[in-house]
């Protein structure tokens, strides 16, 4: 079914790393990291030099997915609106190798760009004396692989649905968007319904505070809340960061946790469990596994229906 992708994947790989864009798509992620490394009390106790690498945390969450849509939407929708894919029954490929090797070859070349953005912060630690540790680096940098693959051949897939590529661009901005927007918003909604309502009072040195929240139990709300592929992609980083179990960016869980600080949307499951057995789906590594998932039942989709099109119509 995929004996034919490597050479699709190479040229895609070779055109990608020229591609001014990718190198352009890299340069927020790269200032981001560089510029806002965290220097707190509290961040030095629990990410010791690690911080050099934490700081590109927020920068591939964001970007990651931008740069994958943009990528990923032309790769078949737009070869098909120009009509570049109508030969593809005349040449010793399958369609299945031309998905897999437009989504392997985009995913390293776009890999190049971030892994040398990544150097850069190791660097940047290394002049100041304070020397990431490698091996938490190598997780960090094996996580953010996982992500980026994941949403490029969801990506890649989507787009196999569309004759142009506007159309799954605009349906991943405005469904990734919304996502990010609007979904720890509205996730409780419909638990209250479920389940009802219940108030948190944790208080500190003093200061309290209230606040309504699901009266469903804490797996579930965890694992929710954790659904959504950046929110899954914090709790998949934090994790070779050596920070609390926790869906937040790392920067918000380092504020949760220094002294006299509450915050009701940020979540350590440790602390929510009081010190008992974290449920194994609560891992982070479920989080990688969940979007491996989201991905393959994308492209899968996407392949059947680019698998059953006439490209001649």
């Amino acid at each position: 079914m995929f004996n034919n992708w490597y050479p699709i994947a190479k040229h895609e790989f070779s055109e990608a790393v020229k591609s001014r864009l990718v190198w352009l798509l890299t340069v927020p992620i790269v200032l981001d990291g560089l510029l806002n490394v965290l220097t707190s009390q509290t961040a030095i106790q629990h990410l010791g030099n690690l911080r050099y690498i934490a700081s590109f945390q927020r920068g591939m969450g964001l970007v990651i997915p931008i740069a994958c849509i943009i990528l990923g939407a032309r790769a078949v929708g737009g070869a098909r609106g120009k009509g570049f894919l109508t030969n593809t029954a005349l040449q010793p490929v399958s369609r299945g190798d031309v998905l897999v090797g437009k989504a392997a070859g985009r995913t390293s070349g776009l890999l190049v760009p971030l892994s040398t953005g990544l150097a850069l912060g190791y660097i940047h630690g290394a002049m100041n004396g304070d020397i990431p540790p490698l091996l938490p680096t190598i997780g960090f940098w094996l996580a953010n692989i996982v992500y980026l693959g994941s949403l490029m051949f969801a990506m890649i897939g989507l787009s196999a649905f569309f004759k142009e590529a506007l159309a799954p661009a605009g349906f991943a901005f405005i469904l990734g968007g919304g996502t990010f927007l609007f979904y720890d918003k509205l996730l409780p909604i419909p638990l209250k319904a479920i389940y009802g309502v219940t108030k948190a009072s944790p208080s500190t040195s003093g200061v309290s505070m209230t606040w309504e929240q699901p009266d469903a139990p804490l797996g579930l709300v965890a694992f929710l809340s954790r659904l959504p592929p950046i929110n899954a992609h914090h709790a998949l980083t934090n994790w070779p960061l050596g920070l609390p179990n926790s869906d937040s960016l790392s920067i918000f869980v380092i504020r949760q946790l220094e002294p006299d600080f509450i915050a009701p949307s940020v979540v350590i499951l440790g602390d929510a469990y009081g010190g008992q057995p974290v449920p194994f789906y609560l891992h982070p590594l479920v989080s990688g596994v969940v979007l491996l998932v989201f991905s393959t039942a994308v492209f899968a989709l996407g392949y059947y229906t680019f698998n059953n099109t006439d490209f001649n119509q």
